[in-house]
């Protein structure tokens, strides 16, 4: 008699779990794997790349993150690194990356032997997923903008990012974080005009954002303008309804929001009709 499959076995147990019987997609993936020759090492190189979620959408420029022994590290880095940068707005600590993993031939020649303490009660292998979660932490420790320098307004963020620019040795964009945390504040005290600016940003440099198009739409609706509003709650729920998995507390929150200025409109707009297409 055959032993079933893991697999089988897995799709059992969701079944059970779930009521219905799952449909297999496609596996998720990380990223992609690129064959080059070095002239100068005369060896062929296996690099692995990860891309972030927004490049395909985006014109912006985004830093590189480079792996050695990528074969082993690649996988549990590209997975820290989207998690930290796409985690949810509210949450993220450092900026999206590109990872790029490059498998070594020879460890003995390529690397020069180092001592790191070792994490307390923790093997060295064990231990590098908490090293890369604190490595990403420290390095990018100061790409979220202070409370005091966003309460203190937009020229004190300009200039507090055109520091960092410096210090990183690029143009570092306004971090979505950091444009929500200026537009809210603007929203609560009733500068709709500044928070509108703001939001308008956000969405420009952000454009797959679903929360920044949520935002943009309260600001219009806060402005007595129902029309620019339903737009906008429109996009976010088309945004988020793409997602791999979509956000059902966002989305039950954005169709609240569209349902209140559609009751505004004797003919409502459905979530697919033409305005969801601008």
């Amino acid at each position: 008699m055959n032993r079933p499959s893991r697999v089988s076995a897995l799709a059992f147990l969701l079944t059970l779990w779930l009521g219905a019987a799952p449909v297999w997609s496609q596996p998720t993936q990380l990223g992609e794997t690129v064959s080059l020759r070095s002239e100068i090492l005369d060896e062929l190189r296996t690099v692995y790349v990860s891309l972030p979620a927004s490049y395909s959408q985006s014109e912006r420029s985004y830093p590189v993150l480079y792996l050695m022994d990528g074969n082993w590290h690649f996988p549990v880095v590209a997975s820290q690194v989207r998690y930290l940068s796409e985690c949810g707005a509210s949450d993220i600590i450092a900026p999206e990356l590109i990872v790029v993993g490059i498998e070594n031939v020879d460890r003995d020649k390529d690397f020069t032997p180092t001592h790191v303490p070792e994490y307390e009660g923790v093997g060295h292998n064990q231990s590098l997923p908490l090293a890369y979660y604190r490595a990403i932490r420290a390095l990018y420790s100061d790409w979220l903008a202070p409370d005091e320098v966003i309460e203190a307004g937009r020229g004190r963020i300009d200039q507090y990012y055109k520091e960092l620019s410096n210090q990183y040795g690029y143009a570092v964009p306004l971090p979505e974080p950091v444009l929500q945390s200026l537009g809210v504040g603007h929203l609560q005290a009733e500068r709709l005009e500044e928070a509108r600016a703001v939001f308008e940003e956000l969405t420009k440099l952000y454009p797959e954002s679903s929360f920044g198009h949520y935002l943009l739409g309260r600001a219009w609706q806060k402005s007595g303008d129902p029309a620019a509003a339903r737009e906008e709650y429109l996009r976010a729920i088309q945004i988020e309804s793409n997602q791999q998995p979509p956000d059902g507390l966002d989305l039950r929150y954005y169709r609240s929001r569209l349902a209140e200025v559609e009751a505004l409109f004797s003919e409502p707009t459905t979530e697919m009709g033409s305005k969801s297409e601008h």
